[in-house]
């Protein structure tokens, strides 16, 4: 989140993390942060669903955002999903690399 520190817990599956150039699987268990303006990526490119307890600090409005990427992935979300990266830009942000 561009304004916001995360603070991530796995609690089930995993997920694959890209935080400042490190690559790393973070398995059940695993804890990290990830201060604000921190470019990272985060996927799970494994075949069991991973289960993350997130935090963002101050949330502002990441709550809504997950809420319309989950409308999106259900098929019930935006005509235009690029939508989002402009109406929650106070939220989230694309980096290039």
């Amino acid at each position: 989140m561009a304004h916001s520190d995360e603070r991530i817990e796995v609690r089930s599956g995993a997920m694959r993390t890209v935080v400042e150039e490190e690559d790393e699987v973070r398995s059940p268990g695993a804890v990290f942060e990830i201060p604000r303006g921190t470019p990272h990526q985060m996927w799970n490119d494994g075949e069991e669903s991973a289960v993350l307890n997130w935090r963002t600090t101050p949330s502002r409005r990441t709550l809504e955002w997950f809420r319309e990427l989950d409308a999106l992935q259900r098929g019930e979300g935006r005509p235009n999903p690029a939508e989002l990266l402009t109406d929650f830009s106070d939220t989230f942000r694309l980096v290039q690399q």
